[in-house]
């Protein structure tokens, strides 16, 4: 389950996040430090496109990605930033029609055939 993340995720994320295996073959391999983590925290907060996941069985933090670079005439968005427990990586299922990772950076970009309409409740959200 996704849901936009809030000042109070942090210690939660920041739990999942401080595994150094995580980060281990990325870029910025130190942010499992929690003050290298609270800038990558506040950037997100900053974005308002940062969603906290929730495993929905649980009600367990498990991690965050970022919604990023809207595009309103080709209907994209990147979606990057993302981070998940260990233990919950093997569940992870790319979702029919959507694709690959071709950059290497982990990214994806979906683009949809016409513009995509925020709902009242993710507008209610912002």
């Amino acid at each position: 389950m996704l849901r936009p993340i809030r000042p109070d995720d942090f210690d939660a994320l920041h739990a999942v996040a401080s595994d150094p295996a995580i980060w281990v073959q990325h870029p910025n391999s130190d942010r499992y430090r929690r003050e290298v983590f609270e800038g990558f925290f506040a950037s997100g907060l900053a974005s308002n496109g940062a969603f906290a996941v929730i495993e929905r069985a649980t009600g367990r933090m498990i991690g965050s990605s970022r919604f990023y670079d809207w595009c309103a005439p080709s209907a994209s968005i990147v979606i990057g930033y993302t981070f998940l427990a260990r233990d919950r990586r093997a569940c992870r299922r790319r979702a029919p029609g959507l694709p690959e990772s071709r950059s290497g950076s982990g990214e994806s970009q979906v683009r949809g055939s016409k513009p995509v309409q925020p709902s009242r409740r993710s507008a209610a959200l912002n």
